[in-house]
């Protein structure tokens, strides 16, 4: 797997980023820009819409804006469309220029810890972003060190670990549903919101810091898993950017997630919108739970590699949306953070071997 390694301001690191995978990066905004590329388009409107959203980033996210300038001067990729597919339009502003947007993303993700097994705890999740991911090893010029999974020409990171042995996997939160926070029309949400992952990893030295981080109102709504040296949880954060649960359990239970809300499903009334989930979430959160709690009492890493590869209903039904290890799924990463070691494979991760990187000896000089 490529790694990249970055240092200096995020314009610099952008950058390096840029220059390394242009090709990726071209490739990756001429696919976005396929959906606003319609008869219907209006195209100037849609130019004034992206000027306005530029300003907007530089007004709310000037890091991430910093990071996308970099990335266009590397890449020669106009920063307009690194910003429309970093931040995409509201439903307004999509009427507006006459384009319906798709959502982006693979089949789904998967989250999970154990926080007793020998090595400590041990955090790990599948990404489902097509493969266009690789390695990064920072070194900005404030904050920790971190080694961090990246989609190139994206602001956005899903995961990885710093020096100090943090280390934090995402899962987008799934459908809002009536009856739900995430469903409620007036609720106020921010006009920009970015993931929280790069800000955690460089600014937290351990779990919680990273969950007082993820209270700010600007880090997307999403499932996190998080681990150090001593223990794990898991953080669910509402689309609002202000709801934020924190899952802490005993000791020996295990923690996880797909892309659903835990908080919704373990609630009575929710059953009744179980028919209104998407079957192959709903499948996965019931194939995690029950993996990760026939292995509590025999946690460790070769354990959590076994639920995040499991294809559910067997062999035969490789590669089906509903397995933890399924078509969409592009990586596997692996963190213990007491021995601040990183295990990653490519898809498929149930095939291919696992690269083990030592945090103290691929971040030195």
């Amino acid at each position: 797997m490529i790694c990249t390694r970055l240092s200096g301001t995020y314009r610099e690191m952008g950058d390096v980023v840029g220059r390394a995978h242009a090709l990726a990066i071209s490739r990756v905004a001429a696919e976005r820009m396929r959906a606003y590329h319609t008869a219907n388009c209006d195209v100037c409107a849609l130019e004034r819409l992206l000027d306005h959203r530029i300003e907007q980033v530089s007004d709310l996210l000037p890091d991430a804006l910093e990071y996308l300038e970099g990335i266009a001067l590397g890449s020669l990729v106009p920063l307009q469309r690194l910003v429309l597919f970093n931040f995409g339009l509201s439903d307004e502003e999509a009427q507006i220029v006459a384009v319906a947007q798709k959502p982006e993303g693979g089949a789904g993700c998967t989250i999970a810890a154990f926080q007793n097994a020998p090595e400590g705890p041990v955090i790990g999740g599948n990404l489902d972003d097509p493969p266009w991911q690789f390695i990064s090893l920072d070194r900005p010029q404030h904050g920790y060190k971190s080694l961090q999974v990246r989609l190139p020409g994206y602001f956005a990171t899903w995961g990885g670990m710093n020096e100090r042995g943090l280390c934090i996997t995402g899962a987008s939160g799934g459908p809002a549903l009536p009856g739900t926070l995430d469903a409620v029309p007036d609720s106020p949400r921010p006009p920009l919101t970015k993931s929280p992952v790069q800000d955690v990893l460089y600014q937290c030295s351990n779990v919680d810091e990273a969950v007082a981080l993820l209270q700010g109102p600007l880090f997307a709504g999403n499932n996190y898993m998080l681990g150090d040296s001593e223990q794990a949880v898991q953080v669910e954060k509402r689309y609002d950017g202000v709801t934020v649960t924190t899952f802490r359990e005993p000791e020996d239970a295990p923690l996880c997630a797909g892309n659903l809300r835990r908080s919704d499903l373990d609630q009575p009334w929710y059953a009744k919108h179980l028919n209104k989930l998407p079957p192959d979430k709903l499948a996965r959160h019931r194939l995690v739970r029950s993996l990760m709690q026939e292995c509590q009492h025999r946690p460790g890493v070769a354990a959590l590699q076994a639920v995040l590869n499991d294809h559910g209903a067997g062999q035969a039904d490789v590669g089906a949306s509903h397995s933890l290890c399924h078509v969409g799924s592009a990586l596997t990463l692996v963190g213990i953070p007491r021995q601040k070691r990183v295990l990653i494979a490519q898809a498929p991760a149930c095939v291919n071997d696992y690269t083990e990187y030592m945090l103290d000896e691929v971040l030195s000089d």
